[in-house]
């Protein structure tokens, strides 16, 4: 059985689909991103390319608020507005571009 059964019917034509179409976006979960969590850095990389819009970013378990504790930059910089404390932890999600 193909994918797609074509028939006639009467002076029609029937297109009857029989699979699936499935897409699936490449994610990133719980990336720890490179930068130093020093108390003085504010700027941090993702390993991957991302879109800017899928970009979760958690400090300490708690997700920080786009354009408010951090803004993107290109397709795989993080500029938070405040530098994270030594002992923080940052991980970040995204869809990658």
């Amino acid at each position: 059985m193909s994918l797609i059964d074509i028939s006639t019917v009467g002076n029609y034509v029937k297109v009857q689909w029989n699979g699936s179409l499935t897409a699936s976006i490449p994610s990133v979960t719980g990336e720890l991103p490179s930068g130093a969590i020093n108390g003085i850095n504010a700027t941090y990389t993702s390993a991957y390319s991302f879109i800017p819009e899928s970009v979760e970013i958690f400090v300490n378990g708690i997700q920080a608020t786009k354009n408010i504790d951090y803004t993107t930059s290109g397709a795989n910089t993080i500029i938070f507005t405040y530098s994270p404390a030594t002992n923080d932890i940052l991980r970040i999600n995204y869809n990658k571009a």
